[in-house]
């Protein structure tokens, strides 16, 4: 699907890029890429600047491969007892473009690297499976645009609603995903699944408990007959966790339409929903022009991901912090001997309290959400 020249690097090879820039920078890194024919389920790459890498993350970037349903003339295969069968996948290379971000989830926003005024390198390691790349870009780091300000764009333009025009598209038939066990399941719990079961196996509906891992993406593709602000809606059920939301990233033709995008909040509930993204009173409006889109739903952490990553930062200096004292008491330390650790380790004494508070802070925020 691209006729320009494009660079294939394969397990184990690298390539590096030179790049000008006037002044000192922090850029974020956008990569794009088509797999190639691979048995694994996605490629692995360390990344380098100017020779070394940045902060720990950068030297284990992961990479989701892509795949869609194998179906028959459009539709699943049935058994000899007219019961659905679960369609094999096969691998669908499209080129994507990649902003490279936190693989945990743990933060929303992408990296931001360092560059120097001058001359700079980037190299690309290939530790797993390989790549075909046809760009680098280094992009100086913008915030994505608020609702409002989105809002105000379309009544510049002059963008209206469009009225009595609807395009459903069933769930059970996305036009690719990134993950293979994320499949077409079936459900006969309610009889507002369409379509509904009443006997054999049905398969209405993907996603469920296999999709939850940060980055894991089901993509659909819709056709519009006008242009015109649309509003999106999701026939969704959240049965999997009653204390905390369930949170998906949306993105309309591979992009985030605007902040409030970025972390949709799926409420629990036992029965099957018709969630509005921006709510049934105001809801959010969207763009299209007559064609083809894509609407994307990706797995993301959300605020929670934020409150995690903090935990995680104060057992890793914890673990500082023990090690220290080990190095003091030993693994057996004498229950009769006042070993003196705050004048021995004044620092660590210190940075204990210190997680302890962010500890505190930690469980308050989680509380909140």
């Amino acid at each position: 699907g691209y006729d320009g020249n494009v660079l294939a690097i394969k397990e184990g090879g690298w390539a590096q890029w030179d790049f000008t820039l006037p002044e000192d920078m922090l850029c974020s890194v956008e990569i794009s890429y088509c797999q190639v024919e691979a048995a694994g389920a996605g490629a692995e790459f360390s990344l380098r600047i100017n020779g070394e890498v940045p902060f720990p993350s950068a030297d284990a970037f992961e990479v989701r491969y892509y795949y869609r349903d194998i179906l028959d003339g459009g539709i699943f295969e049935k058994d000899s007892q007219g019961n659905d069968i679960t369609p094999s996948v096969e691998e669908y290379p499209i080129w994507q473009d990649l902003l490279l971000e936190d693989p945990q989830g743990y933060e929303e926003a992408p990296y931001r690297f360092h560059f120097n005024a001058g001359e700079n390198t980037l190299r690309i390691t290939m530790a797993r499976e390989g790549l075909a790349i046809r760009s680098v870009r280094l992009l100086a780091v913008q915030s994505v645009p608020s609702y409002e300000e989105i809002l105000q764009e379309y009544e510049q333009q002059g963008y209206f609603p469009t009225a009595g025009l609807c395009e459903t598209v069933q769930g059970e038939y996305p036009l690719y995903k990134n993950s293979k066990s994320i499949i077409p399941q079936a459900d006969r719990s309610s009889p507002t699944t369409d379509p509904y079961g009443t006997g054999g196996t049905v398969l209405n509906y993907i996603g469920g408990d296999n999709w939850s891992s940060p980055g894991a993406a089901i993509t659909w593709e819709i056709e519009i007959e006008q242009d015109g602000l649309y509003k999106i809606v999701f026939k969704s059920r959240q049965k999997y966790s009653r204390d905390v939301n369930a949170t998906r990233r949306l993105l309309v033709d591979g992009e985030v339409p605007f902040r409030e995008a970025e972390a949709l909040s799926f409420s629990y509930s036992s029965d099957w929903q018709n969630y509005t993204v921006g709510g049934e009173e105001e809801p959010y409006l969207f763009y299209l022009t007559a064609g083809r889109h894509t609407v994307t739903l990706q797995v993301s952490l959300g605020e929670i991901g934020e409150v995690i990553g903090s935990v995680n930062a104060c057992l890793a200096r914890l673990n500082d912090c023990y090690r220290d004292i080990l190095m003091v008491v030993g693994a057996s330390p004498d229950s009769y001997r006042d070993y003196n650790l705050d004048q021995l380790l004044p620092d660590t004494i210190a940075a204990l309290g210190e997680q302890a508070v962010l500890l505190r802070e930690a469980c308050d925020r989680m509380v909140e959400l």
